[in-house]
């Protein structure tokens, strides 16, 4: 009898927000792989040592973990453990204590990561990256890059990190047997980008990062309405507070509904606050939308709750004239 195929998937990331969308993907992968019962695949979890168990509630009978080995910290890393509680991500200190030590030697910044034999030791048959980061080993591979949108709009990154995606991304979609991604779109340019083989690149769209949570009933629903003090209707916007996910157009989209169309939009963001969150919670008082516009940042499963609440009260008899005008 032959072995059932063992896949391990690279979840080493920080969950709690940090890396937007791909943390809800990856949850939502690991969700459906353990619902598969029309095959004997076995996936195996790499996890974080700083980490080891943040997807463990999300694991099937055919899923398991395994912690990769400590790494020694970065510059970056060591910098922010000697700040403590100075190195807040969106604290002035600790944007130029980034600053300063990011201007280390740029070959050890831009180099892909190796895996020394971790990964081939486990027994895997192929190993998946569902996220941005790859490491370099002689097991096959599929890679999700998600998209080359530092390519572009370059205006949203450094010169440092548009260096390092090109040489990670590049290695990473030449090196690996398959790569994958949710759109025709982003399969075209990245065959264009990187002169990739188009037979090599799979489109797999996306699932809702909704499905994997428990069931919200209606007292779930009252108890977060009444948590933040929600309005009757409002638009909701789940996304890290990076430059390129535009919070400061959006707010200007509400301002000028509000003073040139008379229409009152309420507004629920959600989602990590980064270093760039300063310039929006500047924005937000310049326009004077505090009484409008709520920024809740991370909520967890909070988010699936005011989504549904979302779908429930947006729609209303104004929302085609709102809707004209985002």
């Amino acid at each position: 009898m032959s072995k059932p195929l063992n896949v391990l998937i690279n979840a080493q990331l920080i969950p709690g927000g940090r890396w937007g969308g791909v943390e809800q993907f990856l949850l939502g992968l690991v969700h459906g792989l353990r619902r598969l019962s029309d095959s004997d695949e076995e996936y195996i979890l790499i996890t974080d040592p700083r980490y080891p168990d943040w997807v463990k509630s999300h694991l099937g009978p055919n899923q398991k973990i395994v912690v990769a080995p400590l790494r020694k910290a970065g510059r970056l890393e060591r910098a922010k453990q000697l700040l403590g509680p100075l190195g807040s991500p969106a604290g002035k200190l600790w944007q130029a204590t980034r600053r300063l030590v990011s201007q280390g030697p740029r070959e050890i910044r831009l180099a892909v990561r190796e895996s020394h034999g971790f990964l081939e030791s486990l027994g895997g048959h192929v190993i998946h990256f569902p996220f941005q980061q790859f490491i370099r080993c002689r097991l096959p591979a599929i890679y999700n890059p998600h998209d080359l949108k530092h390519l572009h709009y370059p205006q949203f990154y450094s010169a440092e990190v548009i260096r390092r995606r090109e040489k990670v991304y590049r290695a990473a979609c030449n090196q690996a047997q398959a790569v994958a991604t949710a759109s025709e779109v982003v399969k075209r340019d990245l065959v264009k980008q990187f002169g990739l083989d188009s037979r090599k690149v799979f489109v797999i769209v996306h699932g809702s990062p909704t499905v994997f949570y428990d069931e919200v009933g209606d007292e779930d629903l009252l108890k977060v309405r009444d948590k933040f003090g929600l309005p009757e209707r409002f638009a909701f916007y789940p996304a890290k507070t990076w430059p390129h996910k535009n919070h400061l157009r959006l707010l200007e989209a509400i301002s000028l509904l509000r003073d040139r169309y008379q229409v009152c939009l309420n507004l629920v963001c959600t989602g990590f606050k980064d270093d760039h969150w300063p310039s929006i919670e500047r924005r937000l008082g310049e326009l004077k939308l505090n009484r409008q516009v709520s920024f809740l940042g991370y909520v967890s499963r909070v988010s699936c709750v005011l989504f549904i609440i979302w779908r429930n009260s947006l729609f209303s008899p104004a929302s085609s004239k709102v809707a004209a005008y985002l």
